[in-house]
């Protein structure tokens, strides 16, 4: 959960046309790794990490803010040829007390499968100025093809995150990045690195 979140954060940072080479210490041998960007029917550009050694490509649409410093990323991986489902990860970050983020649950109370439990303490400070800690919260969201179909208004998802204190949120996932990663996801060929 948290690498992959980790990885989706990196694809979305690091510039597509980058290349990143990663070395083994191994005799002679070597194993590369590149990022690549597809773009969509809908024009969405998906950033694609490719590793053909092991066989793992990436998928992640642009980065979605929202509250604040918090985002989300639309997100696929293939591994060994096979597809995982499409997943919504991202990071919430706020001061004060814990909030712990629990559910996720779409207009009118549908659940959608989720994970919280990448929590961590930014950083804390004490003056006259300002007291407390920042906070952050990782979480993973699965909508389904069908929720996703039967749920998606006016060209997006809302899904509300509950919190067990403080305030719930809601992430609006733009339909055309859902679209644009079973896109380029699906294509037949894997992206191939640059010459």
């Amino acid at each position: 959960f948290g690498s992959q979140i980790v990885r989706a954060v990196l694809a979305a940072i690091i510039p597509a046309t980058a290349i990143v080479t990663f070395v083994l210490t191994a005799g002679s041998a070597s194993a590369e790794g590149w990022n690549s960007v597809i773009k969509t029917r809908e024009g969405v550009k998906v950033d694609v990490y490719s590793d053909s050694f092991a066989g793992r490509y990436e998928y992640t649409a642009p980065k979605i803010d929202f509250s604040e410093s918090s985002f989300a990323l639309v997100s696929r991986v293939i591994e060994g040829g096979k597809a995982s489902p499409l997943i919504i990860v991202g990071q919430i970050y706020y001061s004060g007390d814990w909030r712990r983020y629990y559910k996720a649950i779409l207009r009118g109370g549908e659940i959608v499968e989720a994970v919280f439990d990448d929590r961590n303490v930014v950083s804390c400070s004490g003056s006259r100025y300002s007291r407390g800690c920042s906070l952050s919260e990782g979480f993973e969201l699965r909508p389904t093809t069908i929720q996703i179909e039967k749920y998606a208004q006016d060209g997006k998802l809302d899904i509300q995150l509950r919190a067990q204190a403080g305030d719930d949120l809601i992430v609006s996932i733009p339909i055309r990045y859902i679209n644009a990663v079973n896109e380029a996801s699906g294509q037949k060929q894997p992206p191939t690195a640059a010459p």
